[in-house]
């Protein structure tokens, strides 16, 4: 699997390719796209703060906008560079109340890294969604 850093710049690179304005639109719906395919893989818990606690901007940035994602969740970090080896496992339970199983329902390690990945083939379709409005 590439690092964070390598992704980002093939993300960049895809971009530029296909000779995106920056727009607001454009760059909201790309961070969606993002959002969307990282919390499908995001561990849900009991709780799932996890899964809840992603949060996207969009702000100015030159001649156009720059995005912004980020999982707020104390513990995302620790979570998302994981192993994921327990996936499946029953969590103990608390005070007698069943927690389900470690990285369930469809949980995986680098959950957000791989929603970037999973949305660069998807950029040609959303950017012409916007384009052509």
């Amino acid at each position: 699997m590439s690092t964070f850093d390598d992704i980002n710049q093939r993300f960049q690179e895809a971009l530029r390719g296909i000779g995106v304005r920056d727009s607001e639109r454009a760059v909201t719906k790309i961070l969606i796209s993002v959002q969307n395919q990282s919390a499908a893989l995001t561990p849900i818990a009991r709780t799932s703060n996890l899964v809840n606690s992603y949060y996207r901007k969009v702000e100015p940035s030159g001649s156009g906008y720059r995005g912004l994602l980020w999982n707020e969740a104390t513990y995302a970090r620790k979570v998302h560079e994981s192993s994921g080896r327990l996936k499946g496992t029953p969590r103990p339970d608390i005070n007698g109340q069943p927690q389900g199983n470690y990285w369930d329902p469809m949980g995986e390690p680098k959950f957000f890294e791989k929603g970037i990945e999973a949305t660069i083939p998807l950029l040609p379709q959303i950017l012409r969604e916007e384009y052509s409005e």
